[in-house]
């Protein structure tokens, strides 16, 4: 699943995004979704399966938030979906350094 505006694109988290998380881990930025590492020990597994769990749990999805260089700069997760009702609560997290905290929703409306 991957969705693209102009300046925002949204698409699953991957074994690609490592030196990025590790930056974000590094610096202390918390605007990834639940369950991210604090630690970079933690990274791969994280990227590899634990990112992944809420949609193999059929509860939602966590995705990356990347602006028009392919930069990760936050992250949107869909949860609590009912897929047959089309459901779902949403959150998302922008890191710090963009100040775009309210404009992910704006980006992306279709």
């Amino acid at each position: 699943m991957s969705i693209a505006t102009e300046r925002l694109t949204l698409r699953p988290f991957g074994p690609k995004d490592t030196l990025r998380i590790r930056s974000i881990v590094q610096s202390g930025a918390r605007f990834l979704p639940p369950g991210a590492p604090d630690r970079i020990p933690g990274i791969a597994p994280w990227l590899m399966h634990g990112v992944h769990e809420l949609r193999r749990s059929g509860q939602g999805v966590h995705l990356a938030m990347t602006d028009a260089d392919g930069v990760i700069v936050g992250a949107i997760s869909l949860f609590k979906t009912s897929w047959s009702a089309g459901t779902t609560e949403v959150g998302y997290g922008v890191h710090p350094s963009t100040g775009a905290a309210a404009s992910p929703p704006r980006r992306c409306a279709a």
